[in-house]
């Protein structure tokens, strides 16, 4: 197996010891692992705190064909790195130096970056493509930005401003009798609870109290689209196919719980399946998917524009009750929970091998720049020292 690239996929610790646990990985991460069958790399999952920086070898697990069982085994670094997870705090500055090795041996990275909320909000803003699907957002700095943003608008969204958990999206409302009310998600709980009845004061303490110093982004409510009092967000899953072309592979709607104002989904379900609850005129559904597929395809070309080239994003978006496009976020390190959830978790496969096939492209464009480089340098050394060597 020596001679096929080494393809590394990076999980979290946590997704390791459940592995290790259960003698297998993540159902997604399987998924991946079978699509590899059609690409054949030498694939092997592994945490950041199982890299050795010194020897610059991978304790990892990988898919025994043979047997068809997942095994142990230590391998070099990866040609191609593809990030599904990231590091813990105790392990940031081993992961920020295991990626500077990486870099430094010409790996191919399919998820550059993380995409920080605010920076890529802030970008946005200047790109005439995407400002209809913006609503005001602010970098909070002191409660006066949550002051001016929830007297302008009634009702405010909240969003760490470099995270990408959802559960960590909250949201305010101003009632009567200059009251408000605070919406979160506890996770001990599992569900989302509410902070009534609070002074603007009281409410920004709270609001404090939640993020725990963390910077977060105050935006302009969205008047979101509902069924039946659940609030409804979309989340589209695009990769790059082998010849660079971006594609949609699907496209989920996602409900909230009932009668929150929070999308915490637990059900997901095709776009088309929305726009038959909707009761959409074919024409309408038709001209409504083409300014969809627009804008997601602008939302991709910009986000590489200011991070570099990924193989893959998911972009969360709403539509509101007029059907209006709103940009949400987008994330370099989908889960696909909700596309399993939509259409199947079969349909996860051509996903997969779009991935993989793109990033094999990617690696022999990579090599072939490299050769060209090293000929032009050789021509351009041989040209200055033809007269030598006569």
């Amino acid at each position: 197996m020596e001679d096929k690239e080494y393809f590394g996929v990076l999980i979290s610790s946590r997704a390791w010891r459940a592995a290790i646990a259960k003698n297998e990985p993540h159902y997604r991460l399987k998924k991946l692992a079978e699509a590899n069958q059609e690409v054949d790399f030498n694939m092997y999952l592994f945490p950041v705190k199982n890299v050795d920086l010194k020897a610059q070898t991978i304790k990892a697990l990988y898919f025994d064909p043979s047997d068809k069982t997942w095994k142990i085994a230590v391998f070099p670094y990866p040609d191609i790195l593809y990030r599904r997870g990231g590091a813990s705090r105790k392990f940031k500055d081993h992961y920020k130096k295991f990626l500077k090795q990486c870099e430094e041996r010409n790996t191919v990275i399919l998820n550059p970056s993380p995409i920080e909320n605010w920076q890529v909000y802030d970008y946005f803003t200047t790109k005439e493509s995407l400002t209809s699907n913006l609503v005001e957002t602010n970098l909070y700095e002191g409660k006066e930005d949550l002051f001016y943003m929830i007297k302008k608008y009634g009702s405010v969204n909240l969003m760490e401003a470099a995270g990408s958990n959802k559960k960590r999206v909250t949201r305010a409302d101003a009632n009567r009798g200059n009251r408000y009310t605070f919406y979160y998600f506890n996770p001990n709980k599992q569900k989302v609870e509410s902070r009534n009845n609070l002074k603007l004061r009281e409410l920004n303490r709270a609001i404090m109290d939640f993020y725990k110093g963390s910077e977060f982004m105050v935006q302009e409510g969205i008047d979101f689209l509902k069924l039946n009092g659940r609030q409804v967000d979309l989340r589209a899953e695009l990769q790059k196919t082998s010849d660079g072309t971006i594609n949609i592979s699907g496209i989920s709607a996602r409900l909230s719980r009932d009668k929150s104002p929070i999308t915490i989904q637990t059900d997901a379900f095709p776009i088309d399946e929305l726009f038959e609850l909707l009761k959409i005129s074919p024409a309408g559904k038709q001209s409504l998917m083409q300014q969809i597929n627009e804008f997601l395809i602008s939302v991709y070309k910009n986000t590489e524009e200011q991070y570099g080239e990924f193989a893959e994003l998911g972009i969360d978006f709403a539509l509101t009750k007029d059907l209006q496009i709103k940009f949400i976020k987008c994330k370099s390190q989908s889960a696909k929970g909700s596309f399993a959830k939509a259409f199947g978790k079969e349909k996860l496969h051509p996903v997969m091998v779009n991935i993989l096939s793109y990033s094999q492209e990617m690696l022999k464009g990579k090599r072939e720049g490299e050769n060209l480089t090293f000929w032009q340098k050789f021509s351009s050394w041989f040209k200055g020292n033809s007269n030598n060597l006569t």
